[in-house]
């Protein structure tokens, strides 16, 4: 699953690599879930370094209220819309929806 993998910042960021990619990862756990992003480099250093400043981000914005953690209805809605729009939902389950409106 992963050929290497690494901590940082008294082990509140995981670095790692998974088998198939050339790119580090990174990851925590904040506010009840996990948060993952590519460092989009290949050098451990400089994903380390990328990974903390991108923790510190979330932290800056967990403390700002500005964190998401769960998605709302009205992206539900605008998911559903766009799936509708190419063909993916049937027509009579979209009219079912915006009729109970």
């Amino acid at each position: 699953m992963f050929t290497a993998k690494h901590t940082t910042l008294s082990e509140e960021v995981h670095v790692f690599r998974r088998e198939n990619s050339r790119f580090w990862r990174c990851s925590t756990f904040l506010q009840a879930m996990n948060h993952r992003a590519s460092t989009k480099v290949e050098n451990l250093a400089s994903a380390k370094e990328f990974a903390e400043g991108w923790y510190l981000t979330l932290c800056g914005k967990q403390r700002n209220g500005g964190l998401v953690t769960e998605r709302t209805v009205t992206h539900a809605a605008e998911a559903f819309q766009k799936e509708y729009e190419v063909g993916r939902t049937k027509p009579r389950v979209f009219e079912e929806v915006t009729e109970t409106e």
